[in-house]
């Protein structure tokens, strides 16, 4: 599948790392840290999972997260994901602002279709700044996401999510505290929420709650 980004970065509270209990000898961490960041597929990280295996013993939760980071790099690169802030049992996914084409593509209507059936965990959030004005970063906020392997799985479930040329869900730009899906997709394109849905909310983004 095509990647929308080269990379996406991950920001987490969560412990990654290979602990000094299971790789004792730091310089041989580092090293295995920059060997990690540098596979590119899922046989490469297989054969270097099988090696620590073989040599240090079955890997500790903390180093099969650290596995699973890379597998969600990846993830995202498919999926128009350049970063991922996963804090307090939160996951927010930050969209590539540079392809304006992608806010029409199937990646984001399944992403856009995901989050607009499940309102009571999701939300969608146009940034803006501490004086109100838009940064031009758009972004969905999961909640009940303890894990990488969690947050792995979800958006392995999205990527699942059937595609429809039809509008999700909708609802009227109004005044006040409401406001349409259109800061998402380039003009013309027709995503709304029903009107019958939780009511937007303002914060230092406006989003679906």
């Amino acid at each position: 599948q095509k990647n929308w980004c080269n990379d996406s970065l991950l920001e987490s509270d969560l412990p990654l790392s290979f602990p000094p209990t299971y790789i004792e000898n730091i310089s041989e961490r580092i090293s295995l840290y920059r060997e990690l960041d540098g596979l590119s597929d899922e046989d490469s990280l297989l054969a270097y999972q099988k090696r620590l295996i073989d040599r240090f013993g079955k890997l500790p939760d903390e180093a099969e997260q650290l596995l699973n980071v890379v597998r969600l790099r990846w993830l995202c690169c498919r999926m128009g994901i350049e970063k991922v802030i996963l804090k307090q049992e939160r996951m927010s996914i930050y969209f590539i602002t540079h392809n304006p084409k992608y806010f029409q593509s199937e990646v984001f209507e399944k992403i856009l279709r995901y989050v607009c059936s499940r309102l009571e965990r999701c939300r969608l959030v146009e940034d803006k700044d501490r004086q109100g004005h838009p940064t031009g970063k758009r972004y969905a906020v999961i909640q009940q996401v303890k894990t990488i392997s969690g947050a792995l799985h979800l958006l392995s479930k999205v990527m699942e999510e059937k595609a429809y040329p039809q509008p999700v869900c909708s609802m009227n730009v109004r005044s006040g505290h409401s406001i349409g899906l259109t800061p998402f997709t380039p003009k013309g394109t027709d995503y709304f929420i029903k009107p019958n849905s939780p009511p937007f909310r303002e914060g230092l983004g406006v989003g679906l709650y």
